[in-house]
């Protein structure tokens, strides 16, 4: 073997060998970030599911959120005009301690509540039930009135829901005649 060959020779075992040097400079980072991360989210379902028996209550709670509700918005259907019919939101307090509803905000005078403020005790659920009555100015019509609750506690804002179809109330018109 002349010397020109074997100079050509060992150049290409020094290319392998950088390709070699990088991939290994490359895949061993990347795999040790996977590990960590999958490490993280281990122990993330693990602490979620010790603490509220389920992972979407664990990630809600480390995203600021206090109080969550099962049910966003409900539809009571059709309720007869000068009518009043209640529905019920589930509420569950992921903290350590109560979270009171200190009043809550709508876009109509025909919502109510119990009398507040109401306490939820810590890591508990609880049934807010409010009572709609359908006005009959809206009459034959589908309506959404909107509740923001006021909480004891900073957290981003809690919107809930009634839908219904106000139906005329053909008995009170025939009171009225």
């Amino acid at each position: 073997m002349d010397g020109t060959a074997f100079v050509a020779m060992a150049s290409e075992e020094t290319k392998e060998s950088g390709k070699v040097k990088t991939i290994r400079g490359f895949i061993l980072p990347c795999v040790s970030v996977i590990a960590v991360l999958g490490g993280a989210v281990i122990l993330y379902v693990l602490w979620s599911y010790a603490t509220y028996r389920d992972i979407q209550s664990g990630w809600l709670r480390l995203s600021g959120y206090s109080l969550i509700v099962e049910q966003h918005q409900i539809d009571l259907g059709e309720v007869l005009a000068g009518e009043s019919k209640s529905g019920t939101f589930r509420l569950r307090n992921l903290t350590g301690e109560p979270v009171y509803i200190l009043g809550l905000q709508s876009d109509c005078s025909c919502l109510a509540t119990a009398a507040l403020p109401i306490a939820i005790p810590s890591g508990d659920w609880f049934d807010f039930e409010v009572l709609f009555q359908a006005d009959r100015v809206d009459s034959n019509t589908g309506v959404t009135r909107r509740i923001i609750l006021n909480l004891s506690v900073d957290q981003p804002i809690q919107l809930l829901e009634f839908k219904a179809t106000i139906i005329p109330n053909h008995k009170e018109k025939q009171d009225d005649s």
